[in-house]
């Protein structure tokens, strides 16, 4: 038979890694970026070609795939917060269960 004690260590345990690992692809995706090829004008958005913007500092930014790469990122850190939360629910059932 599990020890409900052990168990409950180590689904917070993991509660606690997913959600770092969450917060670790989050802060990722707020700052990748795509670099615009040197070539592009950026103007073409609305006629299929590339949307182009300049940061404070002058970098140019590849817009649509910026968001792509900043969607990716945000997604996996979703995940890892969706598993770190099922993970710290299933401990506090665990916990109630265990007091009743």
């Amino acid at each position: 038979m599990i020890n409900a004690a052990g168990a409950i260590l180590t689904l917070n345990l993991f509660s606690g890694v997913m959600a770092v690992l969450a917060a670790i692809f989050w802060i990722r995706s707020s700052v990748v970026y795509a670099p615009a090829p040197k070539d592009s004008a950026g103007v073409g958005g609305l006629l299929g070609g590339l949307v182009v913007v300049k940061t404070s500092d002058g970098t140019r930014i590849d817009l649509q795939e910026t968001l792509k790469l900043q969607s990716y990122w945000s997604s996996l850190a979703a995940i890892w917060a969706a598993l770190s939360a099922i993970s710290s629910g299933v401990a506090l059932f665990l916990g109630i269960t265990k007091l009743a």
